[in-house]
């Protein structure tokens, strides 16, 4: 090869940095006294000639780089999407279970490829695969540690050629349904709520949830929803939209669960009603075990029975803050430092001395990676509905500005015909890219609304139609008579089914509250005290 560009220097025009040799070797057209600007501009005029050595390596680089442009194309526009379906399928079905049991038993160096994509891989970006792996190790005890040996002696073997891998992402549809986000890094805030439209998309019982919905979060890590009952207080893992996962019982921690909020992998703050708390809560993958902490308890002056924190909403850095929601007398935010907890100290004022007179929240939840928003669940206030007529009974969500502390829009929709709605989330589809709302009330109550990617509508621009519920007509024979008479037909007087105040709860929150009679004594004998001084009882 150096004999053969010799060969071919030797027949250019050598380039010198002297004049002169420039002109000998241009020839005499070249003028020198013409300056150096006149002298360069004719050399540069000779035009430069690949080897034929210097072309063939060139043809050869381009051969070689747009295979390489193909194979990554290829990878990623068709083997992984197909892929992304066929692991989800394989998740729901239990098919990937089977399958990392069955590679694991088979110890063949054929195989080391798989061990390695794997192990390697799609454990380690895929959080759902690698908790299925974990489990699966728990299961057979002590093979935790050979198996992780054994899949990591193979690596060097399997790097022979990482091109098998797509084949066998296709092969196995093994492609990675990745949720490579975390909380505060997901990838979408909220638009407005305009974009969600008139008509929510699903209508559903969230029958995974046996009864008591009272709040949801999304964990972007495992791409699932965490929901919680505050009867049985059990948390529910479940997948979209209504299969369920996991539970855990956390009875022992809880005595009254409301809200939820993802923290990051595996844990999660959730509440307490009343005494009113917050706790910090690991759910372990494939068991039922867990850990709890308390990062805040009591609020001043004390929640009423039943009355305490209905909702939870975690607000990473730079703010670094969790917020709660009160349910009633008063409906307040309050706050506490993130992540360690701390005391809990008041976000708002009285939210029923807000231009929208509210009185009862159920629910609290963030909006993405924006950390200078809330969006309340709110069950009851009073403010201009339709036709410019205020009136009370209205429900909907509210978008809370923190810095300002004010409402920016607010939603009706769906949640005007809820019986009690409880918990709200938001996430970012991974498939249509599309922004999911999902509100939830008891008993299992869900309505699902996507927002329209195309919006280009601004922060409270929701119409009157869309932002309020229609008033309503309470007739006398209905509700204004007690259940003796033949009207009111509630059968849990502890909870807010209705608009009145609640008067009637159990000493220990979380069991089979108060019965019929429990409740008709209390109505009749109490005299009541504090801001329900001179009030009298009138449904029970």
């Amino acid at each position: 090869t150096r004999g053969a560009r010799s060969a071919w220097n030797a027949t250019r025009v050598p380039v010198s940095t002297s004049r002169s040799a420039r002109r000998d070797a241009l020839g005499s057209d070249v003028d020198v006294g013409a300056g150096v600007g006149a002298a360069m501009d004719a050399v540069h005029a000779v035009p430069y000639v690949p080897s034929p050595m210097d072309q063939g390596q060139l043809a050869n680089e381009f051969v070689v780089l747009g295979a390489i442009a193909g194979m990554t194309a290829y990878w990623w526009f068709v083997l992984v999407p197909s892929a992304r379906v066929r692991l989800a399928s394989n998740k729901r079905s239990g098919a990937l279970r089977t399958y990392l049991e069955e590679l694991k038993s088979d110890d063949s160096k054929d195989r080391d490829a798989e061990r390695w994509f794997y192990a390697q891989w799609l454990s380690k970006i895929d959080p759902e695969t690698r908790y299925l792996l974990r489990e699966d190790a728990r299961a057979a005890g002590d093979e935790t540690t050979t198996t992780t040996t054994t899949m990591r002696a193979t690596t060097a073997r399997t790097m022979k050629t990482r091109c098998a891998l797509a084949t066998i992402v296709a092969a196995l549809g093994a492609g990675s349904a990745v949720h490579a986000v975390t909380v505060g890094s997901e990838g979408f805030t909220v638009p407005p709520l305009s974009c969600f439209g008139t008509v929510a998309t699903m209508k559903y019982d969230m029958t995974s949830v046996t009864s008591d919905l009272s709040g949801i979060t999304y964990n972007p890590e495992t791409g699932t929803l965490f929901a919680v009952n505050n009867g049985d207080r059990i948390v529910y893992e479940i997948q979209f939209p209504n299969t369920l996962v996991n539970q855990w019982d956390v009875s022992s921690v809880s005595q009254d669960l409301e809200g939820i909020s993802a923290l990051g992998g595996r844990k999660f703050a959730i509440t307490d009603e009343n005494p009113a708390t917050v706790y910090q809560v690991t759910l372990n993958p494939g068991s039922t075990s867990f850990a709890s902490s308390t990062l805040g308890q009591g609020i001043t002056p004390a929640a009423g029975s039943n009355l305490g924190f209905e909702g939870v909403a975690y607000i990473g850095a730079p703010v670094n803050k969790f917020y709660t929601i009160q349910e009633a007398s008063p409906s307040k935010l309050w706050k506490l430092d993130a992540p360690s907890g701390g005391t809990i100290t008041a976000q708002s004022g009285d939210l029923e001395a807000s231009p929208y007179k509210i009185t009862s929240v159920g629910g609290l939840t963030r909006g993405g990676d924006e950390t200078d928003e809330l969006f309340l669940v709110v069950k009851n206030y009073n403010a201009t509905g339709r036709n410019n007529e205020i009136y009370a009974g209205q429900k909907g969500i509210f978008r809370y500005k923190i810095s300002t502390d004010t409402f920016t829009e607010r939603f009706g929709g769906e949640v005007c015909t809820m019986g009690q709605p409880e918990g709200l989330t938001f996430w970012k589809n991974s498939t249509t890219n599309k922004i999911m709302m999902l509100i939830v009330g008891e008993t299992n109550e869900a309505r699902v609304y996507e927002a329209d990617p195309t919006c280009t509508d601004s922060i409270g621009s929701v119409s009157t139609l869309m932002a309020t519920c229609a008033k309503k007509e309470i007739s006398t024979s209905a509700c204004e008579k007690t259940q003796e008479d033949g009207g009111c037909p509630w059968t849990r007087c502890d909870k807010s089914l209705t608009d009145h105040t609640k008067i009637c709860t159990d000493d220990v929150p979380g069991t089979t509250d108060c019965s019929e009679a429990q409740c008709k004594a209390y109505c009749t004998n109490n005299g009541f005290t504090g801001s329900n001084t001179g009030k009298k009882c009138t449904h029970w």
